[in-house]
């Protein structure tokens, strides 16, 4: 409690000084009045006593400037006087003001505005549950003069993924306009809830068109609204009227723009007609303690089994796990990096400048 009050004290004093200055001067008034008091006892005369007192006690100055470090905070009190002489400078040369603020406005306001891309788009973590273990699941096929081709993925190559993974729990989409079919381990994959309603049950992944829905925070807000007001509602999918069982965060939008998820029964792997068109997206959940390269090991192993398995279709067909904001991400992740050092550059560019001035003045 001792350490707080002084703590405050001194910044009390560091931005009132002048507060404790009668008491300073005060106190080393009385010390030199004991110093000469002391002399004049020697035998000294008062003016003698008076200079070997001034003499004993050092510079009074000098004492002051040490009382005062003492009592405040010095960085406080050397911005303080900076700034009161930046605003003399300001008043004496405005023109030279102004260019100098200008420069400084340019290089800080690019940084500021580059960096909270960067930082939107690089930085800052996915809005989901461990967002770091979350990755894609894309089809990379070898052709004679195309190359790789990064495709999507067969949803039937999709489940044999899922039935024959240990390392990975899979759930998959596919986007038609605004409205995404997924599976029931979806929303699992994100590790988020419903903030009203439920997810998709076991029984309503089955085969035909859907019967349930879940929707996205604004699309209950416009469409019912409200949010709870949307549970028990219908809307129609696909020629059918489905039942909104639940919805979903506000911040969850997965892929980009979706406002309604259906159901997607699990495709007949069976049938190899399921293999040839690559027109789901997939997405997993690392389970625990599996890094990148196990999963993508375990991928490619499958991947050559269902080759041997699939001839016909999954020729030269091979897996590429990456991690979801990777993918998000993609080429723009070098431009950005490009861009910070480019404007960067601008604000040393923009520095050197300032400091010419100040050296020509």
């Amino acid at each position: 409690m001792a350490s707080l009050r002084r703590f405050f004290l001194r910044l009390v004093n560091a931005f009132r000084p002048w507060r404790a200055e009668p008491d300073l001067d005060r106190e080393l008034a009385s010390h030199l009045q004991l110093l000469e008091d002391d002399f004049r006892r020697r035998g000294l005369s008062a003016e003698e006593a008076k200079l070997a007192a001034k003499r004993a006690f050092g510079g009074v100055e000098h004492t002051k400037n040490r009382h005062r470090d003492a009592r405040g905070f010095v960085w406080i009190d050397d911005i303080r006087r900076d700034a009161a002489y930046a605003l003399r400078a300001a008043r004496r040369s405005p023109g030279f003001a102004l260019l100098a603020l200008a420069i400084m406005a340019l290089g800080i306001g690019a940084n500021t505005a580059v960096f909270s891309v960067v930082n939107a788009v690089l930085l800052k973590p996915l809005p989901y549950q461990n967002p770091e273990r979350i990755v894609t699941l894309s089809t990379s096929v070898v052709g004679r003069e195309t190359g790789p081709i990064r495709a999507q993925i067969a949803d039937a190559d999709f489940e044999d993924r899922r039935r024959r993974a240990a390392s990975v729990m899979v759930g998959e989409q596919a986007e038609y306009a605004r409205v995404g079919r997924v599976s029931g381990a979806f929303f699992r994959v994100f590790g988020v809830q419903p903030i009203a309603g439920r997810w998709f049950d076991t029984n309503e992944i089955r085969p035909g068109p859907p019967t349930v829905a879940i929707v996205g925070a604004a699309f209950a807000q416009s469409h019912f609204g409200g949010i709870h007001e949307a549970i028990g509602r219908t809307l129609r999918l696909a020629n059918r009227s489905c039942v909104i069982v639940g919805v979903a965060p506000a911040d969850f939008a997965f892929p980009e723009g979706t406002e309604v998820w259906a159901p997607l029964p699990l495709p007949d792997i069976a049938n190899p007609l399921r293999r040839g068109g690559e027109n789901f997206r997939a997405v997993a959940r690392l389970n625990s303690g599996v890094t990148l390269e196990h999963a993508q090991s375990e991928m490619t192993a499958i991947a050559r089994r269902l080759e041997q398995q699939y001839p016909d279709t999954n020729t030269g067909r091979h897996v590429i796990v990456t991690r979801l904001h990777d993918q998000l991400v993609g080429d723009v992740r070098l431009m950005l990096y490009v861009l910070l050092a480019a404007v960067v550059l601008v604000l040393l560019i923009a520095c050197t400048n300032l400091a010419t001035l100040l050296l020509a003045r």
